[in-house]
């Protein structure tokens, strides 16, 4: 099967060298056009250095067009960065809001108005614009030519001002980005306007404050070779059934590069995948939940590595776990078994299997379960929904840990792969700060980093149609899952679990991964200590054969082990990342300033398909970054 793969990338790379030279000279005038635009933007006003946008969880952005403005490319792109709310705003609105007591989106909201075309715009409408101008937290982006912006009295009092030239395409994306810093500003304005406004004029902002959306010629790559390569594994990955679709996503030095989705939410292509759907991320929730949280507990002194799991979790006093320290136990060093089936711990002797020859969505077996562990019903006793028909014990999660207390630790010392202990860092995480796990969560990571689509039991947020399916159960749940977390162990911990249970999308995952490559930094915060994320990144157990860091994965120690590893084996010593079970992958090089998010539904409609390993499809992807680096001009 891997020969297909092989045969694919060969016929692939004759072709691109035969549109190489008339594709370069393209994507070279667009890289040209792109810095033109980028050097003209003027930032004429700034207070309080409102540009670029900063706290992301405090800050309600709307967008108000005004008049005719149409500004998909801007919003769409504004979106990249966070929540964004669109309104199409009138006088009547103003008027409205203005006599309403709270007033919130007047005073404290942040209000960005695109102005395209001052000349259609009524004199009501420039009026409205003046009298949003004089009020707090006001951003007005000028597509037009400097000097209409005498068209307006007050826009020389916004709080925020860029003038832009222009409204193509372009030329709004790079505007939006400009207002997040993915670009700084760096434009004066060419000729003088008014009294307020006059030729040399030009504030500055950071450059690449936040991640920039740009094409490959910008890291030295080539763009027709890029896709073209990625494009034949999306190809794939289709027509051989790896999985129903896939989302890839590249990020180099800061910027996103590559970003594209492939195939449909299922077999049936009824519905394309988009950039936005969220993904089961499986097992990468270890290094996107608890992780983040670890690190920066550590890096202010209040998780020790060389505690023991007693020190945090008392009910494992007595229990053969009591002594276990956390450093080896996030190397997977710990002797803990890999995972315990606790679904079948709630059926009575051997209902299991009779529950397994069941149908899909036959009624509830009452008879098969343990009292106090699965219901067909909801009730106070059993509030927490597993799928459409199974309900869990409220109490269960206990149950659970007294089974982790009471497991077998493996007989030998050495590397094992186990996903105990994150069953049980939510608890540890929740004790240390004395806040809620997912608030802590949004609170500190994901609402700042603007990473909006994270989230655990994504169908209080999102629709199901945006959200991938993964399997069709029949083992336990005997349903399509989709919505829901596929692991069985999360699910059954009501879906919140650091093991699995994070769901999202590549655009949300890199900001996450792209602030470990800054060593804890990310759009003007420190989220971690440099030197914990140095301390959880580095491998522990390497003089032992184990090639794990704290949490995260290594690349093998030996060439023979790289042969078979799911990257290239041109990563470096210094990356990390991790795989997800349901198809998910990100993988971080800090020597390179390279990332790679993989993300699939490979187990639709059933686990047991591994083409996604036979045909090696994530190593040989990874291993297109790795030649376009040698590849590249300086």
């Amino acid at each position: 099967m891997k020969n297909i793969l092989k045969i694919v990338l060969v016929l692939n790379s004759l072709f691109l060298l035969y549109l190489h030279k008339s594709g370069d000279l393209q994507a070279q005038s667009e890289l040209g056009l792109r810095r033109q635009i980028e050097s003209a933007f003027v930032l004429l006003r700034n207070e309080s250095s409102l540009i670029p946008i900063q706290n992301l969880d405090k800050t309600k952005i709307h967008i108000l067009n005004i008049g005719n403005a149409k500004t998909p490319h801007f919003t769409e792109m504004c979106k990249n960065y966070t929540v964004i709310f669109q309104d199409n705003f009138t006088l009547d609105d103003f008027l409205k809001m203005s006599s309403n007591d709270n007033k919130s989106l007047i005073n404290r909201e942040l209000k960005i108005i695109p102005i395209i075309n001052p000349d259609s715009l009524t004199s009501k409408e420039k009026s409205l614009i003046d009298t949003l101008a004089l009020q707090k937290n006001t951003i007005i982006c000028f597509f037009a030519r400097a000097e209409k912006l005498n068209y307006f009295k007050n826009i020389n009092q916004a709080n925020g001002l860029i003038l832009a030239h222009q409204a193509d395409s372009l030329t709004q994306n790079l505007a939006a980005q400009l207002l997040f810093g993915g670009i700084g500003a760096i434009g004066r304005l060419p000729i003088s306007v008014n009294e307020f406004f006059k030729r040399g004029d030009g504030l500055i902002t950071q450059n690449q404050f936040r991640l920039k959306y740009t094409i490959p010629e910008e890291v030295n790559w080539n763009s027709q070779i890029l896709h073209q390569r990625i494009d034949s594994i999306g190809k794939v990955v289709l027509t051989e059934k790896v999985a129903p679709n896939c989302q890839i996503l590249v990020a180099k030095n800061g910027k996103i590069i590559f970003h594209k989705a492939y195939g449909f939410h299922t077999y049936a292509q009824k519905h394309p995948v988009k950039l936005t759907d969220l993904y089961d991320l499986a097992s990468v929730s270890k290094v996107t939940t608890a992780l983040p949280a670890l690190m920066k507990l550590h890096g202010e002194g209040k998780f020790n590595l060389e505690a023991s799991l007693s020190d945090y979790l008392p009910e494992f006093k007595n229990s053969n776990k009591a002594s276990l320290q956390f450093r080896p136990i996030l190397a997977h060093q710990a002797q803990l078994v890999p995972g315990l089936p606790f679904w079948q711990y709630t059926f009575r002797r051997g209902g299991y299997r009779t529950w397994q020859k069941h149908q899909i969505d036959d009624e509830f077996p009452k008879s098969l379960v343990k009292n106090k562990t699965l219901s067909g019903e909801k009730s106070n006793k059993f509030p927490i929904k597993l799928t459409g028909h199974i309900y869990i014990h409220k109490n269960y999660k206990k149950q659970i840990f007294k089974y982790i207390a009471k497991s077998n630790l493996l007989p030998k010392k050495g590397y094992k792969y186990s996903g105990l202990a994150f069953l049980l860092f939510p608890n540890i995480i929740e004790k240390l700060t004395k806040t809620d796990y997912e608030t802590y969560l949004n609170k500190n990571f994901y609402h700042p980093l603007g990473a909006n689509t994270l989230v655990y039991n994504p169908l209080r947020y999102f629709s199901r149609s945006q959200i991938i399916p993964t399997e069709n159960d029949k083992i336990f749940r005997k349903q399509q899952i989709h919505g829901t977390v596929h692991d069985e162990a999360a699910a059954m911990m009501g879906g919140v679990s650091a093991n699995a249970g994070l769901f999202g999308n590549a655009n949300d995952l890199v900001k996450l991964t792209q602030m470990y490559l800054q060593k804890g930094q990310y759009g003007g915060k420190t989220y971690i200590n440099e030197k914990s994320i140095l301390e959880f990144t580095t491998c522990q157990y390497c003089s032992e054969g184990n090639r794990r860091a704290l949490g995260f994965d290594k690349p093998p120690i030996t060439e023979k082990n790289r042969k078979n590893a799911s990257i290239s084996l041109d990563a470096s010593s210094e990356s990390f990342g991790h795989s997800g079970f349901t198809g998910t992958y990100v993988w971080a090089d800090p020597k390179h300033e390279l990332i790679l998010i993989f993300l699939s539904n490979r187990v639709y409609p059933t686990r047991n398909n591994r083409k996604l390993y036979q045909l090696d499809i994530r190593p040989t992807l990874h291993q297109i970054l790795y030649d376009m680096i040698k590849n590249s001009t300086p």
